[in-house]
C-alpha cells in the first residue's frame, strides 16, 4: 500500500496509509450528520471527528441503557461548536463526566 492510498473495506470503512502507518477509519452518515472514527496507533486512541449542522447535536452512549453510561456529545448552536464528555446515572440529562 502506497503513501496516501485508500481502499474501501466494504462496510463503510476505509484503510489509509499515512506516513507508512496503516490507519483504520470508518465514516458513517445519517441524514445531515457525519461521524468519522479512526484509530491513532501512535497514541493508542480512538479519534472521533463529527460534522454537526447548525442548531443540532449528535451524541453517542457506550452502553445498553441510560444508566451508568459514558457519553460523548457534539453540538453546534449558532456556529459555536462544543464537545462534552458526559456520564449518565439514569434517564434524563446526563452530567459532565469528572473523570
Amino acid at each position: 500500500m502506497k503513501e496516501g492510498e485508500t481502499f474501501d473495506t466494504g462496510v463503510g470503512g476505509q484503510v489509509t496509509s499515512e506516513g507508512g502507518e496503516v490507519v483504520s477509519c470508518f465514516s458513517n452518515t445519517w441524514d445531515v450528520f457525519n461521524l468519522k472514527t479512526c484509530y491513532d496507533k501512535d497514541n493508542e486512541e480512538i479519534v472521533f471527528t463529527a460534522f454537526v449542522p447548525d442548531n443540532t447535536w449528535l451524541g453517542i452512549g457506550f452502553g445498553n441503557t441510560m444508566k451508568d453510561v459514558d457519553m460523548i456529545l457534539w453540538r453546534n448552536i449558532e456556529g459555536e461548536a462544543v464537545s462534552r464528555d458526559l456520564w449518565s446515572t439514569d434517564n434524563g440529562t446526563p452530567d459532565e463526566d469528572d473523570v
